[in-house]
């Protein structure tokens, strides 16, 4: 059986990382067509995880969902956490495994106890290894914002966070409601069944991205010019009803149409003489932004009666940053390391999102 050897490497003290931030649209229990939970909240969510992944004796029995894939991540266990008591911050690191290749790859013990920080660097000769990457999350409820931190050695690892999350409130969070059969019959305020409704209210936690509101404040300040709004498609020429529509537009403009057979991506721009209302541009802006990539709305624009325009697109809020961080390669970074690295600069992070 393979030896896993820990990597050795020199102590750093500045380390470069790339701060991006998410939205939380939802983050506790609803019932349905509610934007507002019945009870749980950010703050509350992260502190019963903590409470629960805190009390398990090793990483192993940390997964709140299993078996799926997320890009080419399968599984997600938590590593370790912490929390400023001073403004409710939250980090979490997670460690998202993958579907390891031949050849050395980065791995945990699963037996290893919550907190622990060494990355395993093995063939994984032996089965019990965990191949995969870390990831680490700033959670500020006070400003009902996310953020993921990504490293050289880490994975942005949203969606997994979302999926984990997900997983928590729907099946470990002490808000469930548990019959004699120990099956999940419900969720309620108390986590008993006395005060369950039926139908009972939902786990539910939604982000997205953050974006700027600058290219919003620009349309919205020359609303009253817009004449028109640009839409551009993606058009896949790589299956029969795309290849068509291709085919269709170049038929009334050819005498032989072209044959379209071989994958390529056709961009086709589209007007329309609208002018919207203040409501409408906003949500167009909202709807846009809503939409994660690949799309098939590529871009969407607004032309002015001066014959300028402004394009929309998907800039997120993210930043790179240099954190005062005492790592040795071969291990994870500290929940706590991170948050007191975080704190000289938390407010001019968050004033971005101003």
């Amino acid at each position: 059986m393979a030896t896993a050897n820990y990597y050795t490497g020199k102590e750093a003290d500045v380390i470069e990382a790339k701060i991006k931030f998410i939205d939380v649209l939802k983050c506790g229990f609803y019932s349905r067509n509610t934007a507002s939970p019945l009870f749980g909240s950010l703050c509350d969510s992260f502190d019963d995880l903590i409470s629960w992944a805190s009390s398990k004796k090793k990483i192993i029995n940390t997964q709140t969902f299993t078996g799926t894939n997320i890009g080419n991540i399968k599984n997600v266990y938590y590593l370790d956490s912490s929390k400023d008591s001073s403004n409710d911050d939250f980090v979490i690191v997670l460690w998202n495994e993958t579907l390891h290749s031949d050849g050395t790859t980065l791995g945990i013990n699963p037996n290893s106890a919550i907190g622990k920080t060494s990355i395993l660097s093995t063939s994984f000769s032996d089965p019990d290894a965990i191949p995969g990457v870390p990831s680490y999350f700033w959670v500020v409820p006070k400003k009902k914002v996310c953020a993921t931190i990504k490293f050289g050695h880490s994975e942005t690892g949203k969606g997994a966070f979302d999926e984990y999350v997900n997983g928590f409130l729907s099946t470990y969070s002490k808000y469930r409601v548990i019959n004699q059969s120990n099956n999940i019959v419900g969720y309620s305020g108390s986590g008993t069944s006395s005060d369950l409704k039926d139908p009972s209210p939902l786990p539910n936690f939604v982000t997205k991205y953050s974006h700027s509101n600058a290219v919003l404040t620009e349309v919205l300040g020359n609303a009253n010019n817009i004449t028109q709004i640009l839409k551009v498609r993606n058009i896949e020429s790589s299956t029969a009803v795309s290849s068509n529509k291709v085919v269709d537009f170049l038929s009334d403009l050819l005498r032989v149409t072209p044959n379209i057979s071989s994958k390529k991506t056709y961009k086709v721009w589209e007007k329309i003489t609208y002018k919207p209302t203040v409501d409408e541009i906003k949500e167009i802006f909202e709807n846009y932004h809503q939409n994660t990539l690949p799309s098939p709305v590529d871009q969407v624009g607004f032309v002015y009666n001066n014959g300028g325009k402004t394009m929309l697109d998907r800039k997120f809020i993210s930043e790179k940053i240099d954190l005062d961080l005492n790592y040795k390669r071969g291990t994870t970074i500290s929940a706590n390391d991170l948050l007191i690295a975080l704190r000289p600069i938390r407010q001019s992070l968050l004033s971005a999102l101003d």
